[in-house]
């Protein structure tokens, strides 16, 4: 049976002079969200034309005045491209709907801004603003809630003052709500006066918007918050790429590049920061590094606690002798025998206060896992299990036979305070913690974890040190490898060749910098990882299409056991596209079903969905996956259920999530699917290296799929050199950087 395919208008003025036009958003085509570049499809006077430009956060209906010209593309045809435009109170039905439903009034979602429109059509303001009491003539609207609704309007009298000057000056209605939700009749003096508090302080709004409103509000460009502000982004922006700090010069060179200004205006002003303590320094054989507040003490910290915890006594465990007899009776009761390596690590994880299990596929961590956790219940000692991420943790629980939960949610995180529960001075109440896919743990959360654990408590960090480094800064796992200041197990022996035997094996290939050895589909023959050979990237869309809609379905692989996993998130093989033609193909729209739109994206009931932020309120944290299981556009709600349970989510929080049918290799950390489709193009060169290649490879249980070309793959398996993470965590454990004095 073959499962694969084998490879295979009146408002245009007649010259280009500028001029301004109005019209309505009918679609928005393309919007970037890195540098706000935009292509509209608008509508004016009965007709269409494309406009192209900056925006940010624009809506279908919104009505615009845009300046700029209208110009010839050899490509693309006659287009109106503007410069700036300007958000003009609402007019039409549409963007009246639009305006209402932001989120601004309270009360007012898109089912009740509907049924006000649908009554009073374009005069609808006009109502709210002169005739209220006329809003018991839509149904459904009683005495109580007009005057509800009457007083919401009048309380937002001053939230329309600020939406309007907002969005003149780019912002969409959901962002313009976001500021006045959070600083309230103080809007306009915060947008007038401190303009890059915006970036701080409001979710969704970063330097770039902060100073583009700054420029608008006047400020100069050499003005000391600018400088600061930008300074403060460049920092932030690293944190995000995985650094702790920057060298000076690196930090110059960028913040002079983002502000175009000179590096002796800049460094001056950096200077001033640092006397005002909102930047730190840390001077070491003469290299300056810059820290964000508290990264420089967060470092230090982890340094002095991993230290004191792996000198501080601990409970004495069983000699060797003892232990391999002990796990031999296990075998006769039906547990798996362990190899000597194997043993050898249970008893180092038994014996010592800290110690680290690595080890690639097949190898038996899992093993050695439920070993260390049947030998702590013979001893009677208490055993935790945790994981970075949700569905890493139920995997754990699955595997090990225990109770397993996040690290967040084994922390406890209170929201009245914003902290964690457990710390130094609430420490865990358990004998022995084990931290599984400890890779993916940054040098933040890894702060907080041992900060809670109290002296005589083993903790065993156990993880593959190949894969990719976390998504947050530093390179935790390898830097407590690599110092040699615990003792570190490395599990080399390939267990797990029954299933999986070709993924494995060709795992093992990508760690050595040796070429995988992928079945061409043209050759396949029931092997477990295949190659389907694509070599314009326009053309893997098709080809994931097919895999996962007929060829892995054909295998017995349901749509659920099925994850995309490719680098980039832009590009015709990367997850926005991707997503969009999964989710057309897997999820069409159903007649009378509601769709929630947000930005680019179309979220419907039964959609898998991947929290992107860390919601501790709520208890979901980044990189969980959901699914969409109702959308109540009457409330402005919506529900997602996750494996921990399901979570409530307002339409504003729409943000804080994105479509999952495709993952980028670092979101898909920490997770295993049956069946995974690699998407692994040279388009996509910036990114490619081979731990992504070799940690896309082992997220697949029983079957890979690899889509791409094979200039892609020896890309990637060449580049085994990482990019340089700035972090002191090494240094200072093995004595080489101060760290701050602390007892376990």
């Amino acid at each position: 049976m073959r499962l694969f395919d084998r490879d295979k208008s009146s408002t245009e003025p007649a010259s280009d002079q500028r001029q301004v036009v109005e019209g309505t958003v009918e679609r928005i085509v393309y919007h970037n969200d890195a540098n706000g570049y935009t292509v509209l499809v608008i509508g004016a006077g009965g007709t269409q034309f494309t406009a192209v430009g900056n925006t940010l956060g624009l809506t279908n209906g919104e009505s615009l005045r845009l300046h700029g010209q209208w110009v010839d593309s050899r490509k693309y045809g006659r287009q109106y491209e503007f410069e700036h435009y300007e958000l003009v109170r609402p007019v039409t039905r549409e963007a009246i709907a639009a305006y209402l439903s932001s989120g601004l009034v309270h009360g007012v979602g898109p089912v009740m801004a509907k049924r006000l429109v649908d009554k009073f059509g374009e005069q609808t303001l006009h109502v709210l603003d002169r005739e209220p009491e006329r809003l018991r003539e839509v149904e459904g609207i009683g005495r109580t809630r007009a005057a509800a609704l009457r007083e919401a309007w009048k309380a937002s009298e001053h939230a329309h003052r600020v939406m309007v000057f907002l969005q003149q000056h780019g912002l969409g209605p959901a962002l313009a709500a976001r500021i006045y939700q959070h600083f309230g009749s103080r809007s306009m003096s915060v947008i007038e006066q401190e303009p890059y508090r915006l970036a701080d302080d409001v979710y969704g709004i970063g330097f770039l918007t902060a100073d583009r409103i700054a420029q608008v509000a006047g400020i100069a460009l050499e003005d000391p918050a600018r400088i600061t502000a930008g300074l403060k982004h460049i920092l932030r922006r690293a944190s995000d790429e995985g650094h702790f700090f920057l060298p000076a010069d690196t930090l110059l060179a960028e913040t002079c590049r983002l502000l175009k200004l000179d590096e002796a205006t800049v460094e001056l002003q950096l200077d001033q920061v640092l006397r005002e303590r909102q930047l730190q320094r840390e001077d070491f054989e003469g290299c300056s590094a810059y820290y964000l507040p508290g990264m420089l003490s967060t470092e230090k910290n982890l340094a002095a606690r991993l230290l004191a915890l792996s000198a501080s006594p601990s409970p004495s465990a069983p000699e060797y002798d003892t232990l391999v007899q002990w796990l031999g009776q296990r075998v006769t009761m039906g547990a798996t025998e362990l190899s000597s390596e194997q043993l050898r690590a249970v008893h180092m994880a038994l014996q010592g206060p800290i110690s680290v299990i690595t080890g690639g596929p097949g190898t038996g961590k899992t093993t050695v896992t439920r070993a260390i956790c049947d030998a702590c219940d013979s001893q009677g000692w208490h055993v935790s299990l945790c994981s970075p991420t949700g569905r890493a943790a139920k995997r754990l629980s699955q595997l090990a036979g225990k109770s397993a939960s996040t690290i967040h949610r084994l922390l406890v995180y209170d929201p009245r305070t914003h902290e964690f529960s457990h710390n130094a001075d609430e420490p865990l109440q358990t004998d022995l913690l084990i931290v599984d896919e400890s890779s993916m743990v940054d040098a933040l959360l890894a702060n907080d974890l041992v900060s809670a654990i109290k002296s005589g408590t083993k903790m065993v960090f156990i993880g593959d040190a190949d894969q990719l480094p976390s998504v947050g800064p530093g390179s935790f796992l390898r830097d407590l490898v690599a110092a040699e200041v615990v003792p570190v197990a490395r599990l080399q022996r390939i267990f797990r060749q029954d299933e999986g035997g070709d993924i494995v094996h060709n795992a093992h290939r990508i760690r050595e910098g040796q070429f995988p050895e992928f079945t061409p589909v043209r050759d396949w023959n029931g092997e477990d990882t295949v190659f389907m050979s694509r070599q314009r990237a326009d053309e893997v869309p098709a080809a994931v299409l097919q895999v996962v809609t007929l060829a892995l379905p054909r295998l017995g692989f349901r749509r659920d056991d099925i994850q995309v996993i490719t680098p980039m998130h832009r590009g015709p093989a990367g997850v926005i596209e991707l997503n969009r033609i999964l989710q057309e193909k897997m999820n069409p729209p159903r007649p009378g079903g509601f769709e929630l739109r947000h930005g680019n994206q179309i979220f419907r009931s039964g959609d898998r969905l991947l929290q992107n932020v860390n919601n501790y309120d709520k208890e979901v944290y980044n990189g969980d996956i959901g699914r969409m299981l109702q959308i109540d556009p009457r409330n402005s709600t919506f529900v997602v259920e996750f494996d921990q349970g399901r979570v409530s989510y307002e339409f504003s929080e729409a943000d804080q999530l994105r479509l999952a049918y495709a993952l980028t290799v670092h979101k898909s950390q920490g997770s295993e699917y049956p069946a995974v489709v690699m998407v692994f193009h040279s388009t996509h060169y910036i990114m490619l290296q081979r731990n992504l290649l070799y940690t896309a490879l082992t997220r697949a249980e029983k079957m890979a799929v690899v889509i791409g070309d094979d200039k892609g793959l020896w890309t990637a398996v060449r580049r085994g050199e990482e990019a340089r993470r700035y972090t002191r965590l090494r240094g200072r454990l093995c004595g080489d950087l101060p760290v701050r004095s602390t007892e376990p």
